[in-house]
C-alpha cells in the first residue's frame, strides 16, 4: 500500500505541477522558481524509480510466500491513478475564480478555497461510492456492516477523513500565501511529503518485513532523493 501510494502521488505531483505551469504560466518557464520546480520534479522522478525498484525487489524476495506478484499490473494501475489524481490540483488552479468570488463576498482567506474542494471531493466521493457499492454487491459482502465491530474502527475512519481534509485545507492556505505559482510549487512539496510519510508508516506497519537489505536500501535511498527534491524546489522558491 505504501509503495503504491508513493508511486501514485509521485505521478500526481508531476502532472499536477508541470502541466498547469505550462498552460497557465508559459511566460514564467525560464524563471528561477519554474526551473527549480522542473529540476525538483526530475529529482523526484529518480526517487520514484528507486522506490519502484525497491518494491520490485521486495516482491521477488517474498515470491516464495505469495501467490503471484501481479507487480506489473499494479504498477500500470498506479500510473493511471496518479495521472487522474492530479485533477485535484487542476481543480484548485483552474477553479481559482471560485476562491476569488468567495473572498469578494467576505470569506476568510484560509477558507476561501473550500467551494473548490466541495465540488472536487464530491466528484471523488461519487466515484468511490459507486465502485464500493458494486464490489459489495458482486462479492456479497454487505454483511460486514452487520457484524459487531469495535468503535475504534469507526473512530479511525472518521479521523482519517478529518486529517486528510485538514491537510488539503492547509495546502490551499499555504498555496495562496506562496503567490502566483503557489498552487504549482506547493503541490509538488505537498505530494512529496505525503509520499515520505506513507512509506515511513508502511515500514512501521511491517510492509517491508521479510524484504532483503538490498530492497530496504533502495527504499530509503529513494526517500532521501525525494527529500532532496523538496530542497531543490524550496531553495529555488526563495532565491
Amino acid at each position: 500500500m505504501a509503495l503504491g501510494f508513493a508511486l501514485i502521488l509521485g505521478i500526481t505531483a508531476s502532472f499536477g505541477s508541470l502541466l498547469p505551469l505550462v498552460i497557465l504560466h508559459p511566460e514564467q518557464l525560464t524563471d528561477t522558481r519554474s526551473l527549480g520546480l522542473i529540476l525538483g520534479t526530475v529529482v523526484m522522478t529518480v526517487g520514484l524509480i528507486l522506490l519502484a525498484h525497491a518494491g520490485r525487489i521486495r516482491e521477488r524476495d517474498l515470491s516464495n510466500t505469495s501467490s503471484g506478484s501481479g507487480f506489473t499490473i499494479g504498477l500500470l494501475i498506479c500510473v493511471f491513478s496518479g495521472i487522474f489524481s492530479s485533477m485535484l490540483n487542476f481543480s484548485f488552479l483552474f477553479g481559482d475564480e471560485l476562491r476569488l468570488r468567495a473572498l469578494h463576498v467576505g470569506a476568510n482567506a484560509a477558507m476561501a478555497a473550500n467551494p473548490i474542494w466541495a465540488l472536487t471531493v464530491t466528484g471523488g466521493f461519487l466515484a468511490n461510492l459507486v465502485y464500493c457499492v458494486f464490489l459489495l454487491s458482486r462479492n456479497q459482502t454487505w454483511n460486514v456492516y452487520r457484524e459487531r465491530r469495535s468503535p475504534a474502527y469507526w473512530l479511525l475512519g472518521i479521523s482519517m477523513g478529518l486529517l486528510w481534509f485538514t491537510g488539503t485545507v492547509l495546502y490551499g492556505v499555504g498555496a495562496a500565501w506562496l503567490g502566483t505559482l503557489g498552487g504549482i510549487v506547493g503541490w509538488s512539496i505537498f505530494m512529496t511529503l505525503d509520499i515520505i510519510v506513507a512509506v515511513f508508516w508502511g515500514a512501521v506497519s511491517g510492509e517491508w518485513k521479510g524484504a532483503s537489505r538490498r530492497a530496504i536500501t533502495y527504499c530509503w535511498v529513494g526517500i532521501g532523493v525525494l527529500l532532496l527534491s523538496i530542497g531543490v524546489i524550496s531553495v529555488a522558491n526563495v532565491i
